[in-house]
């Protein structure tokens, strides 16, 4: 138990010195070792647990997405428009109360997809008969939220999820 706290607090550290230097530079600047002289931690450990500076940062967004996707399967069976409307705008707000995390993540990472398509496959799955549709679903779903993110939120989550749910209700042509 003592091992995990504190692997838990080095990453915990290495995390907080990213987020110190990113408020002062890019993250394409930011290098190993003013991550870890800013966590007072040595480069060894740093490479004990990611290979790049990047790497704390995916392994964050990686967090909030299973943390969304967990609340989502708590709350939604998918067999009403409702249902479908509650999963975009728990997506939604997850993108819009994170923007800034997420706007470093799109800027160096470019793609969402892996994540969209994560949260509609295993949530949409059940009531979309062909699995290529769900793809596509999550293409399109992937396309509005990107372009939202570029445009720096202009629209509330509330309305995006409406317009979300409104494609993959046409789409789907199941309510």
């Amino acid at each position: 138990m003592a091992v995990h706290t504190k692997i838990l607090r080095t990453k915990q550290s290495l995390r907080n010195a990213l987020w110190q230097l990113i408020g002062l530079m890019d993250i394409n600047d930011i290098t190993v070792s003013q991550i870890c002289s800013e966590a007072g931690i040595n480069r060894t450990t740093f490479y004990k647990y990611y290979s790049l500076p990047f790497d704390i940062l995916k392994e964050f967004v990686d967090e909030m997405c299973e943390q969304v996707l967990t609340h989502i399967r708590k709350k939604n069976d998918t067999n009403t428009e409702i249902d479908i409307y509650a999963i975009m705008l728990d997506l939604c707000r997850f993108y819009y109360s994170n923007k800034q995390v997420m706007k470093i993540y799109l800027d160096y990472n470019r793609t969402l997809l892996p994540i969209i398509q994560n949260i509609l496959a295993e949530d949409l799955g059940i009531s979309l008969e062909a699995p290529s549709l769900n793809y596509f679903i999550a293409g399109g779903v992937t396309a509005i939220i990107f372009q939202w993110s570029l445009n720096e939120y202009p629209q509330l989550p509330e309305d995006v999820a409406e317009l979300l749910t409104k494609y993959i209700c046409q789409l789907t042509g199941a309510f």
